[in-house]
C-alpha cells in the first residue's frame, strides 16, 4: 500500500513503487497548506534529541481533536536503516488539540526523544505534520501540513496587543444640598385689648 498526506491518495497492490508513489507525491505537491509549521530541531546531548514544533492557524476554523480528529505527529527517522536496530523510525509521539486552536492562533509543542539506543542520534532528522479529518463521518485523514525540524531558531510567538481598557471619565459629584433650617418664628404675643374708659357713652347723631 502507498499513500500520501495521512489518506489523501492511497494505492493498493503490486506497482512500480517508484514511478507510482513518485507520482502521487508529485500530484499532493501543488495542494495548498492548511496551516504554517515550523519545527526546531535540538541535540542536548548525544543520545537525546529534542523536536518544538509551532503551528499557526491561518485558517477560518479551530482545529479541534473533538470535532475534527485533529492531531499533531512527529517522526524521528533516520535516512537509511540502521545496521543495529534494523528500522529507520526511531521514534513517534503525537498530541491532541484537546484545547481548540483559533483561526490566528500559534501554539507551541514540545517533544523529547531521550536515551535513544543503537543509533547515532546526531543522523536522525524529524518530521512533523498535522492531519485532520475533513469529513468525520467517513474516518478518512488529510494532511494540512508539514515540515523537517530544522536547527533554526524559531520566530517570536505573536504577542496580543494589549487593548487599553476604557478610562472611565469621572461623573461631576453632586455637592450635598445643605438641608434648609427653618428659621424659628417668633412665638405671638397674645394682643392686649386697651381697657375702654368706664361709664363712656358716646351718642350717636341721628338724621334731621
Amino acid at each position: 500500500m502507498a499513500m500520501v498526506d495521512s489518506g489523501f491518495r492511497v494505492e493498493e497492490g503490486e506497482c512500480n513503487f517508484r514511478v507510482d508513489y513518485g507520482g502521487m507525491i508529485d500530484d499532493a505537491m501543488p495542494r495548498a497548506p492548511g496551516l504554517g509549521v515550523l519545527a526546531l530541531r535540538e541535540q542536548p546531548d548525544p543520545s537525546s534529541v529534542h523536536v518544538t514544533a509551532q503551528i499557526h492557524n491561518f485558517g477560518e476554523t479551530p482545529l479541534d481533536t473533538a470535532v475534527d480528529g485533529a492531531m499533531l505527529h512527529v517522526v524521528l527517522y533516520e535516512g537509511h536503516i540502521a545496521l543495529q536496530t534494523g528500522r529507520e523510525v526511531h521514534g513517534s509521539e503525537r498530541v491532541t488539540f484537546d484545547e481548540p486552536l483559533a483561526p490566528g492562533e500559534t501554539r507551541r509543542f514540545k517533544f523529547e526523544f531521550n536515551r535513544l539506543r543503537g543509533v547515532n542520534a546526531s543522523q536522525l532528522a524529524a518530521v512533523v505534520f498535522v492531519d485532520y479529518m475533513p469529513d468525520p463521518t467517513t474516518g478518512r485523514y488529510e494532511m494540512l501540513q508539514g515540515a523537517i525540524a530544522k536547527t533554526d531558531p524559531l520566530p517570536d510567538l505573536p504577542t496580543a496587543v494589549p487593548t487599553a481598557a476604557p478610562t472611565a471619565t469621572p461623573t461631576a459629584t453632586l455637592e450635598p444640598t445643605i438641608e434648609p433650617t427653618a428659621l424659628p418664628t417668633t412665638e405671638p404675643h397674645p394682643t392686649v385689648a386697651a381697657p375702654s374708659a368706664p361709664g363712656l357713652f358716646v351718642p350717636l347723631a341721628s338724621k334731621p
